[in-house]
C-alpha cells in the first residue's frame, strides 16, 4: 500500500510540474513564445542630416539628431544583429562610425552600439 501511494504521488507531483513549465514556457520567454530583445545603442558627433542605420541588411532607422536610438523589430535569443550606416548624413557631409555593431542576441536588449560621427 506505501509504495503504491509513493508512486501515485511521484506521478502527480512530476504531472503538475511539467504542466506548470509548459504553461510558462519553461523559463524561454513565457506562454511559449520566443520573447524579443530590441537592437540599439548612442549616435554622437552628428550635425548632418539624413544618417540611415541598418539592422541586418533589412531593419532601418533613420537618426536626425544625437543620443539614444532602438530599431523598431525586435530579434529573438540566438539571433544575430549586424548595425551598418546605409545613408552617411549630408548638409553638411559627414563619416559615421559603428562600434560594437554586430553580435548575438542574449536574454537582454542590445544597447551599446555606438555610432560616431565625424
Amino acid at each position: 500500500m506505501n509504495t503504491r501511494m509513493a508512486s501515485l504521488c511521484k506521478v502527480v507531483f512530476c504531472t503538475g510540474l511539467g504542466l506548470g513549465l509548459s504553461s510558462c514556457g519553461g523559463g524561454y520567454g513565457g506562454g511559449g513564445m520566443a520573447a524579443g530583445y530590441t537592437v540599439g545603442g548612442t549616435v554622437t558627433g552628428l550635425t548632418g542630416t539624413g544618417l540611415v542605420l541598418l539592422d541586418n541588411g533589412t531593419d532601418s532607422k533613420t537618426i536626425n539628431t544625437n543620443g539614444a536610438f532602438t530599431f523598431a523589430v525586435p530579434l529573438s535569443y540566438g539571433m544575430t544583429h549586424n548595425v551598418t550606416v546605409k545613408t552617411e548624413p549630408a548638409t553638411p557631409a559627414q563619416t559615421c562610425t559603428v562600434t560594437s555593431g554586430s553580435g548575438t542576441v542574449g536574454y537582454t536588449n542590445i544597447t551599446n552600439i555606438s555610432v560616431t560621427c565625424v
